[in-house]
C-alpha cells in the first residue's frame, strides 16, 4: 500500500517476464520503425533467455543488476570464451526492459508500483566512456 491506495499485486505475481515480454512485442513493438522493431525482436529474446521465468513482481533491482554485471562480462562463445558486450548493448536492454515495466504499469494495469530499472545504474554511454 502506498499513500493508503491498495496495489493489486496478483497480476504482477502471475505474469512471467516471458508473457510480458511477448505481449509487449506483440502490441507495441508494432507502432515503431521496421529497424526498431527487428533490434526489440533481437534484444527481447536475450532478455527472455536470462530472466524468463521471473515474475514481474519477483524481480528486483538486485537481479536486474545481476543481468547487466552478466551481460557486460560476456556470453561465451562456441569455443567457451566470454564475448563482452558494449555499454550501448547493454544500456539498449535495460531500456527495452525499462520500457515494458513503464507500459505494464500505466496501460496494462500491472500491479507495480515503479519501474525498478531506473533504480539501477546505467553503463555509461562510449561517447563518455572515451572522454570525447
Amino acid at each position: 500500500m502506498v499513500r493508503g491506495v491498495y496495489t493489486q499485486r496478483a497480476p504482477a505475481e502471475r505474469m512471467t517476464v516471458e508473457a510480458a515480454l511477448t505481449r509487449y512485442l506483440k502490441e507495441v513493438t508494432p507502432t515503431k520503425r521496421a529497424s526498431t522493431q527487428a533490434g526489440e525482436h533481437k534484444k527481447a529474446q536475450v532478455i527472455i533467455r536470462h530472466l524468463d521465468k521471473y515474475s514481474l513482481a519477483a524481480l528486483n533491482a538486485e537481479i536486474v543488476a545481476q543481468f547487466r554485471d552478466m551481460r557486460l562480462a560476456g556470453d561465451p562463445d562456441k569455443n567457451g570464451k566470454l564475448r563482452p558486450r558494449s555499454n550501448n548493448t547493454v544500456r539498449l536492454e535495460l531500456a527495452l526492459l525499462g520500457h515494458l515495466f513503464i507500459v505494464a504499469i500505466k496501460e496494462w494495469g500491472i500491479g507495480l508500483l515503479f519501474d525498478l530499472v531506473s533504480n539501477i545504474r546505467r553503463p555509461a554511454p562510449a561517447w563518455a566512456a572515451t572522454g570525447a
